[in-house]
């Protein structure tokens, strides 16, 4: 009983499969065998659209009155405030000494907080950049060191005095 039921089961699957399939007319080609699918590279003028908003900056700290408090065209360099400067990148987002001589053509960063007056009078604090590069092999390899580095940082305490 158990084989004769097994077998309505197969016969209705297969019957199902069947009934779902379509033929089509042509030829079979290989895949495109170049790489990765090629991405329109994001315009310097639109990098500004990569940062979170404050709203969603709020969202993501479970803050409420989270603002822009500075926006920088520009690396900065915090070297000075961090005992080690080989685990700057740890630190912040866009150091200069981080990403001098790497090939990058342009940033966009912020600072956020939800102070009353930009003062480090503060409950939540956050900065984010975006970097540009002219190439997507140059910024692969700032990636690449930027993971040996992190590495070499970790378990490690150092210090930032602003």
């Amino acid at each position: 009983m158990r084989r004769q039921a097994a077998a309505l089961v197969l016969i209705a699957v297969s019957a199902l499969l069947i009934s779902c399939t379509t033929t089509v007319s042509g030829k079979p080609v290989p895949a495109d065998k170049s790489g990765p699918r090629i991405l329109h590279p994001v315009s310097v003028s639109d990098l500004d659209w990569l940062l979170l908003g404050p709203d969603r900056v709020n969202t993501s700290l479970n803050a409420g009155a989270m603002k822009v408090w500075f926006s920088a065209t520009d690396m900065w360099d915090w070297s000075a405030g961090v005992s080690d400067n080989n685990c700057l990148a740890v630190d912040g987002p866009a150091q200069d000494r981080v990403y001098a001589g790497t090939g990058w053509i342009a940033m966009c960063g912020q600072r956020l907080d939800d102070s009353t007056d930009g003062s480090r009078d503060r409950n939540h604090y956050a900065i984010q950049a975006v970097v540009a590069y002219p190439t997507a092999a140059q910024a692969k390899a700032l990636y690449d060191s930027s993971v040996r580095n992190w590495a070499a940082c970790a378990n490690r305490q150092f210090t930032d005095t602003p």
